[in-house]
């Protein structure tokens, strides 16, 4: 059974709404941002394989799903967005994930955006999908 990315929003809304549940809070915010990147990031991986798309060994995903997306695909108005946005959630992600000081302060309104934008990129493909 293969793993519904989308989950991974499911959990960063989660943690978003009750922080200090599973606590510590900042971790949590943290958490939340790192999940709603990935959300988006192997949803859009998963969209752009059914359509091809096959990153070689030596890509990582996380440069060459925006890549797909901003060059490869025809549809380019959506595609370029999704690009933008998934390049926006890696940059927030890596501050979460990897550094002791944020340029930004995380609050609660800025993990709400990176949910936000992992909506946008889910809502993208979705609408792609039907068209």
């Amino acid at each position: 059974m293969s793993f519904d990315w989308k989950e991974y929003l499911e959990l960063a809304e989660g943690l978003h709404a009750s922080p200090d549940v599973p606590g510590p809070v900042n971790a949590s915010l943290r958490a939340a941002v790192s999940r709603a990147y990935y959300a988006a990031l192997h949803s859009a991986r998963v969209f752009a394989e059914q359509e091809g798309f096959h990153p070689s060994d030596l890509q990582s995903i996380h440069q060459s799903v925006p890549r797909y997306f901003r060059h490869e695909r025809t549809e380019q108005g959506e595609s370029r967005k999704i690009a933008k946005w998934l390049d926006d959630l890696r940059g927030r992600r890596i501050d979460a994930d990897y550094e002791d000081r944020l340029r930004r302060e995380l609050t609660p309104n800025q993990t709400l955006l990176a949910i936000e934008t992992a909506r946008y990129v889910l809502n993208a493909l979705d609408s792609l999908e039907s068209s």
